[in-house]
């Protein structure tokens, strides 16, 4: 039944043609929660109509966050995710931000940010993020702290509490349940981003279908310690790209194409180490590896890391050595914030040319559709972090 509603909302979406220079905005409701109430359609729609403020002509919506689903679910546990108590209820209650329950409410958030985005025109997506609770050291998801025989373990074997491991099928099988779902609520654009995966690494695959891997490939020679070693990231490798794999099969199999877009750290950059060693030694994914198997569509570069020294003029090499060595559409960050000032936003570029925000974000939308690229990812977009003299410049843009 929601499949055959959404294709009646949402079939259209498919069919708006990509601008030749396309705006996505990254979106998370949860934070918005302190200035529209993103328990209602009516505060979703504020969301979406702030959001579009920066010239987006896509939205793409987080599904989870804070290891809560942004829509009913049959998949998740969500009694271990419920307060026994309001704490609004309480002396001295806490932010709104401690009761939100965007799983068990209606409407359901993910339909409704569609619906609203389709009658403005706008096309949607999903911003995928590898772990649904966003931050495994502080936020655990359901599902995961109902499984501890599916946990995580490093080299000493000891388990990562909370956290799976999609080497096991019961737990890929439920990774895939929840793509079924996104899936049915419509959108025609998946951006895995496998850097929000809250702290895995290869370090903590020492599971049980991953070592049986290990010693058929190598008999009883130990899995190495150093889990950065090429043999052991091969084996890695096979379940991660399987998961990715699968999701385009499940992509594949929708009513309506649906584009996969995968997030990558540092492509561009100097040297063969840089331009996919990231993704590589931190998550055992090699995208060029999933591009030549069409097995994603594009790329999204996650941040830039240029000299400040000769700041534009590295910035518009990195960009050009990412478009000609991706062989694939790549997307570039028009990104508020800073993760690092090694890995900086606009506002770090403005303080490192002494410009303004404005002129910084001209500048880069201009080498980024100079080199080539399909467009830009905004992220993300909270409340009013995105000043109007930024956003009128993204508005008014041609390539």
């Amino acid at each position: 039944m929601l499949m055959r509603l959404a294709i009646t909302l949402f079939g259209c979406i498919g069919l708006l043609a990509a601008s030749a220079f396309e705006k996505i905005a990254i979106l998370d409701t949860y934070d918005f929660c302190h200035y529209f109430d993103t328990e209602t359609s009516m505060g979703l729609a504020q969301v979406v109509d702030h959001v579009l403020l920066t010239g987006a002509d896509r939205i793409i919506q987080r599904h989870h966050s804070g290891g809560l689903p942004r829509y009913p679910t049959k998949e998740e546990d969500l009694t271990l995710q419920d307060a026994p108590l309001d704490r609004r209820r309480l002396p001295g209650y806490s932010p709104i931000a401690s009761w939100l329950s965007y799983a068990s409410y209606r409407p359901d958030q993910l339909l409704e940010i569609n619906r609203f985005c389709k009658t403005r025109g706008v096309a949607t997506g999903v911003h995928y993020t590898m772990e649904e609770a966003h931050n495994s050291a502080w936020s655990l998801d359901g599902w995961n702290l109902a499984h501890p025989q599916y946990w995580c373990r490093g080299t000493n074997g000891v388990p990562w509490h909370g956290h799976c491991s999609i080497a096991y099928p019961e737990v890929l099988a439920h990774k895939l349940a929840v793509v079924d779902e996104i899936i049915a609520r419509g959108g025609d654009f998946f951006y895995i981003d496998p850097c929000r995966y809250g702290g895995w690494s290869p370090r903590f695959e020492y599971v049980e279908p991953v070592l049986a891997e290990w010693h058929r490939r190598h008999g009883d020679r130990p899995p190495p310690k150093n889990p950065k070693s090429g043999e052991w990231l091969e084996v890695v490798s096979m379940f991660q790209h399987g998961y990715i794999r699968a999701i385009r099969a499940r992509l594949d199999a929708a009513p309506r194409k649906i584009r996969l877009v995968m997030g990558v750290e540092h492509v561009g950059h100097h040297g063969e180490g840089w331009t996919y060693g990231f993704n590589w030694f931190c998550h055992a994914i090699d995208w060029r590896v999933l591009r030549d198997e069409g097995v994603i569509d594009a790329i999204a570069a996650i941040n830039l890391r240029p000299e400040p020294s000769h700041l534009w003029e590295d910035t518009e090499r990195i960009c050009r050595n990412a478009v000609a060595y991706a062989k694939c559409p790549v997307y570039f960050p028009i990104m508020q914030y800073n993760f690092a000032e090694k890995r900086p936003g606009y506002p770090q570029y403005a303080k490192w040319s002494g410009l303004g925000e404005a002129e910084v974000v001209r500048r880069l939308l201009r080498i980024a559709a100079d080199a080539g690229a399909a467009g830009i990812t905004m992220e993300c977009v909270d409340y009013r972090n995105y000043s109007p003299e930024v956003c009128k410049v993204i508005r008014e843009f041609k390539p």
